[in-house]
């Protein structure tokens, strides 16, 4: 799918399931989950990451072990509902021994498993709101470092 085309299918795919309408017993998760398995694996299917045009990684954790799990091969849509199962929100993935859930939890920008490839270049963006100044920026006042600067501005 181009761009248009996709947002069109992901919009109509939302509006119709309304994916966290199945609410539960908070036991495990605000919601089942069944509604976001229908709708990941409706708009995603059985495509292998390793049959993408493009090249594909998803990031999600163990909830048992804690171990940051990389995905770089399989299905696509065990990697997305993976890596969007926000503990008590949307249940977490079994997969074998595993119980999956967003990579995010413990490890909220993996520029660190995207820099692993030397496959190209690497843009990220975090929205988290502490700002930590690069090195690069040395022994400047506080009212000149970003923070400052920026909070005074």
């Amino acid at each position: 799918m181009d761009a248009p085309e996709a947002t069109a299918a992901a919009r109509n795919f939302i509006a119709q399931t309304s994916p966290l309408g199945d609410y539960a017993i908070p036991a495990i998760a605000l919601a089942r989950g069944g509604r976001v398995d229908r709708l990941v694996q409706g708009f995603l299917g059985n495509t292998l990451i390793e049959h993408l045009p493009k090249q594909f990684v998803s990031v999600s954790a163990d909830l048992i072990s804690s171990d940051q799990i990389i995905h770089r091969r399989g299905l696509v849509s065990l990697a997305v509902r993976a890596s969007i199962s926000i503990p008590g929100l949307i249940p977490p993935v079994q997969q074998g021994d595993r119980l999956l859930i967003d990579g995010g939890l413990p490890n909220n920008l993996p520029a660190d498993v995207m820099c692993s490839d030397q496959d190209g270049q690497v843009i990220c963006v975090d929205l988290s709101r502490k700002f930590l100044p690069s090195r690069e920026f040395g022994l400047l006042p506080s009212i000149i470092q970003p923070p400052g600067l920026f909070g005074a501005w």
